[in-house]
């Protein structure tokens, strides 16, 4: 029998967990070595489905609904905390209710799975880094035409946020970092492609980081237009291909960050494809 308790306190309640388990990781390369920052943190926790107690449903019907709690493990002997587990500006991603007819009625159970911005295990805190825009607003609401410039108090268009830097790095592999980077207005993907295909896919994945004219620069296209042969395919393996978007610093002076990252490169801004 279990020596301890585990309860999710959240919104100033307190409900018993029966299952819980929570997850980080590292995207790795070929050889097994990390190739992204730390991601994750989401966490699935099982419980008696609560009786008249709307709490976690509008959690996780309101798409933009966003809470802090804690998981905490207590002793049953002396109700003493062994452990907390906090999180931060969390969303309600995924809910799960069953009942088992042939069972009592605890089998009345509720899963819920909790996607949080930041979360703290025995003091040490893990940062997704979310960008400030909320996606579900954005798809409901289309791209914002203004928005206030957090380091400067400036508003900007959207078409002055841009800078778009794409080139060759091969001075170091320390630029190889699969993963997302989070910026002021928006998070774009970087690091080694093998393939056009792997190119096309980071592309295709930009669409929600609201950067203005990303498809339509000369050397987006070029990419782009590239054939999916063999031979193109040796030529971009043996490329450091490179993009990000920062509004206030110089690309090329881009340094390590504590969650991964890539060290300075020799990016060029608008450098194009060979």
């Amino acid at each position: 029998m279990s020596s301890f308790q585990s309860f999710l306190k959240i919104d100033g309640k307190e409900y018993d967990i029966l299952y819980s388990d929570l997850g980080l990781g590292q995207a790795v390369d070929s050889l097994g070595r990390p190739a992204s920052a730390v991601y994750g943190g989401t966490t699935t926790i099982e419980l008696h489905t609560p009786a008249n107690d709307p709490t976690l449903y509008e959690w996780m019907i309101n798409p933009e609904k966003r809470m802090d709690g804690q998981v905490i493990l207590r002793r049953l002997d002396s109700r003493a905390t062994l452990k907390s587990i906090k999180f931060y500006n969390a969303y309600c991603v995924g809910m799960v209710i069953r009942f088992d007819g042939t069972a009592n009625a605890s089998s009345f159970k509720t899963t819920i799975r909790i996607s949080p911005e930041q979360i703290e295990i025995g003091g040490l805190l893990h940062d997704n880094c979310w960008p400030d825009e909320n996606p579900i607003r954005q798809i409901a609401n289309g791209p914002v035409p203004e928005r206030e410039n957090r380091n400067q108090g400036a508003a900007q268009a959207p078409e002055a946020e841009t800078i778009l830097a794409s080139g060759v790095d091969m001075s170091s592999r320390e630029g190889a970092y699969l993963g997302t980077q989070r910026f002021p207005y928006g998070t774009v993907g970087y690091g080694v492609h093998a393939s056009i295909a792997s190119i096309r896919g980071i592309f295709g994945g930009l669409g929600e980081a609201r950067i203005g004219d990303l498809f339509n620069r000369p050397d987006v296209q070029a990419l782009l237009a590239l054939e999916d042969t063999p031979e193109n395919n040796r030529r971009v393996a043996e490329l450091e291909y490179q993009y990000w978007v920062d509004i206030y610093n110089d690309p090329t002076q881009s340094t390590r960050n504590t969650a991964g990252g890539f060290a300075g490169s020799s990016v060029s801004p608008g450098a194009r494809v060979r």
